[in-house]
């Protein structure tokens, strides 16, 4: 159907579809209707074009990838900075741990904290994992993926396996 014939069955059935997306979201995670209130608002808007709606429901989405990928580099950032806090934490420990060894000191007391020295738990080293008997060993079997995606193309028949085509998907480019 071209562009042009969008029935006004058509701009209720899109509305419909993205009213239905909206309240799944808005049940999954409630805090969304601060988030997005103008696309939220604009579900609620009579007379919107069917592919308006679409337009703006893809400008949701956009704006919503955007806030991800900010979300994810602050993350990076955190995550930087735990692993800089959790060093310091275990340097720290350690030179008091060392501390306190060549002191004598087997118990640290403090109003906030109580540190003891205490013996290393038993624990196995492996020095060759291929001299371990079997009944010693966990064998992982998991497809592969690749060869098997090779040979089926190939032509070749896999028992256990076929080639499928995955769900359509939507593309959107932006400028």
């Amino acid at each position: 159907m071209p562009f042009e014939a969008v029935t006004t069955h058509d701009v209720s059935r899109a509305r419909f579809l993205l009213e239905q997306v909206s309240t799944a979201l808005l049940e999954a995670d409630p805090q969304m209707r601060d988030d997005d209130a103008l696309f939220l608002d604009m579900l609620d808007g009579e007379g919107a074009d069917a592919l308006d709606l679409l337009r703006a429901a893809l400008r949701a989405s956009l704006d919503a990838d955007a806030q991800a990928r900010a979300c994810k580099g602050r993350m990076a950032q955190l995550a930087e900075r735990q692993r800089r806090h959790e060093a310091r934490a275990e340097a720290l420990q350690g030179a008091v741990h060392q501390a306190m060894r060549d002191l004598g000191i087997p118990r640290l007391r403090d109003p906030e904290f109580t540190a003891s020295r205490r013996q290393g738990g038993e624990r196995v080293e492996v020095a060759d994992p291929a001299l371990l008997p079997d009944p010693y060993v966990r064998t992982r079997r998991e497809p592969d993926k690749a060869a098997l995606l090779a040979a089926l193309k190939a032509g070749e028949a896999v028992r256990g396996a076929e080639l499928v085509r995955g769900e359509e998907t939507l593309t959107v480019r932006t400028k």
